[in-house]
């Protein structure tokens, strides 16, 4: 309970800040994640997994408070939740939300003085959205729920987050579980800063734990359908797919591929590449893994440190799959503890 308290009263102070930026807001944030790690790191160091459910729902009750904060604050050091707003708009206005960038409606004189508000406030608005179609619908819940407001694609990710915590809990017992359920990062980036990473994330391990069981013939592939989603809602999910079907049965592998073009099918009728021209925008300008892109540099050209990173990345990955596939490890394998005899 004390744990408790003190990350609750970081999460308070940066509600706070949130609404009250001034000089030092990057200091003031870090210091407030560092509190509610701290606070983790004391009670993962005392408390032993304890079967009681009276803890469980103690534990529990403390994160849905630590959301909360998040939840009535706004985003902290972030702008992408304007863009969010924006797809869900244009998603139910005009239904493509890929087929133009926000720049495109700048000249636009009938928007409401809200949505030019938020439009004005869209980050590279000359790049077209490269959120996946899933990502895409959720954003058009949000705006049917209320147009312009953050608070229902928060709510949609605490939702996804709550089923996240309920598999790893699930997969990896007491202690996984409070571990996802207080972490900073979680309580950060998804209920404060409205990141639509856990969406794909939860849908992830959702397709994996779907797909524990062995093969069966009369099973619908729920696991392959889940990670179809998730590569639909953000393309990252990519890298953990070939592990995860390794060694299936192909019906499997075509209904994932089957899910990820429904997902984009109303895009691509429209005459679209869906977030294709964003994501080629993203790959070309943005960096990735920065700190070991700046160590590249320092030794070749930038050009070439972004083609040596991707090298190096697609190689050990590759390294992974094929002793993955060697092995004939399963789905299940990535979350059971083996057996002593193992």
């Amino acid at each position: 309970h004390l744990a408790g308290a003190v990350s609750l009263g970081a999460w308070t102070a940066l509600a706070w800040i949130a609404a009250h930026p001034a000089p030092g807001i990057v200091g003031q944030v870090l210091a407030v994640i560092a509190v509610a790690w701290g606070a983790l790191a004391w009670i993962w160091n005392r408390v032993e997994a304890v079967h009681s459910r009276r803890w469980t729902w103690v534990i529990l009750a403390w994160a849905a408070l630590f959301r909360v904060c998040g939840l009535v604050s706004e985003p902290v050091l972030e702008d992408d939740h304007f863009r969010f707003l924006w797809d869900g708009r244009q998603l139910i206005e005009t239904g493509n939300p890929y087929a133009a960038p926000p720049s495109a409606f700048f000249p636009a004189t009938e928007l409401p003085p809200k949505w030019s508000t938020i439009l004005d406030q869209v980050n590279h608005p000359q790049v077209p959205t490269l959120y996946g179609p899933v990502c895409q619908f959720a954003f058009g819940a949000s705006y049917l729920l209320a147009p312009g407001q953050l608070w229902p694609w928060k709510l949609i990710l605490l939702a996804a987050e709550a089923l996240l915590i309920g598999l790893i809990w699930h997969a990896g017992g007491d202690r996984a579980g409070w571990f996802a359920a207080w972490c900073p990062l979680a309580v950060f980036e998804s209920s404060f800063n409205a990141h639509p990473d856990l969406l794909a994330v939860g849908l992830m391990v959702a397709g994996l734990v779907a797909a524990q069981n062995r093969p069966d013939s009369g099973r619908f592939p729920w696991g392959a359908v889940l990670l179809g989603l998730a590569v639909a809602t953000k393309v990252f999910a990519l890298v953990l797919v070939p592990f995860a079907l390794v060694h299936r049965p192909r019906r499997e592998v075509w209904a994932w591929g089957l899910t990820v073009a429904l997902a984009y099918a109303p895009f691509w009728i429209q005459g679209s590449w869906a977030d294709l021209a964003g994501l080629r925008a993203f790959a070309g300008e943005w960096e990735f893994n920065s700190a070991g892109y700046a160590l590249a540099k320092l030794l070749v050209a930038a050009g070439t440190a972004r083609v040596v990173c991707a090298a190096v990345f697609l190689f050990v990955w590759l390294i992974l799959l094929w002793r993955w596939w060697r092995r004939g490890f399963h789905p299940c394998l990535l979350y059971t503890s083996p057996s002593p005899r193992d």
